[in-house]
């Protein structure tokens, strides 16, 4: 069986500009979220042998893009080796728990409707009210990061620069950094094509 095969897709639902959720962010959010490339969440599907066995197990993954909840972090005293307070604030916004509750149903809802050759076995929410899948994302959502913003790009009398203009390593003949690393914020914005 071949190794895990990975499909991501970037989307938005298409009313999301009807709900209230939506019509309480402030106007800067609600533009940003307007525009036609914003996308509200990502959805990876990956289908990943059992080992040991002549089978496998389809795995999606929502993460939710442009996140309204904000987290804090404070010294949690003068020690500078203490470590500091971290509270993530996960769903804390109703925005965010909408487009994670709507992308869950869609996720279920293609899970359920494809034409996948397999036996049906979800485990996630109790049912699709809104309430279980809140109930499921307050126990399993998690972190998801795409490293980047790590190598600086720069002049060369910059101390603080490890790439040049052409992505190469300055003071390393033959070494360039072509990936996400040298981007300095998160990307938002995807292709028109992406969406459905």
């Amino acid at each position: 069986m071949d190794p895990s095969t990975v499909a991501l897709g970037y989307f938005r639902p298409h009313n999301l500009t009807n709900w209230v959720e939506f019509q309480e962010l402030n106007e800067s959010a609600r533009d940003l979220l307007r525009k036609p490339q914003a996308a509200s969440y990502e959805l990876g599907i990956g289908i990943v042998p059992v080992p040991g066995e002549d089978k496998a197990v389809v795995l999606a993954s929502v993460i939710l893009m442009n996140a309204q909840s904000r987290g804090i972090i404070r010294l949690r005293s003068n020690d500078p080796d203490a470590q500091p307070i971290i509270h993530l604030n996960y769903l804390q916004h109703p925005y965010d728990r909408r487009v994670l509750i709507e992308a869950i149903k869609q996720t279920l809802d293609l899970m359920l409707h494809s034409d996948l050759p397999v036996s049906t076995q979800i485990e996630g929410p109790t049912s699709t009210s809104d309430e279980d899948i809140l109930q499921f994302l307050r126990e399993a959502v998690v972190p998801a990061w795409h490293a980047m913003g790590t190598v600086k790009m720069g002049k060369l009398d910059d101390d603080m620069a490890c790439v040049d203009t052409e992505f190469r390593v300055i003071g390393v003949e033959g070494l360039r950094v072509v990936d996400m690393s040298i981007c300095p914020v998160v990307p938002r914005y995807i292709s028109q094509e992406s969406y459905t």
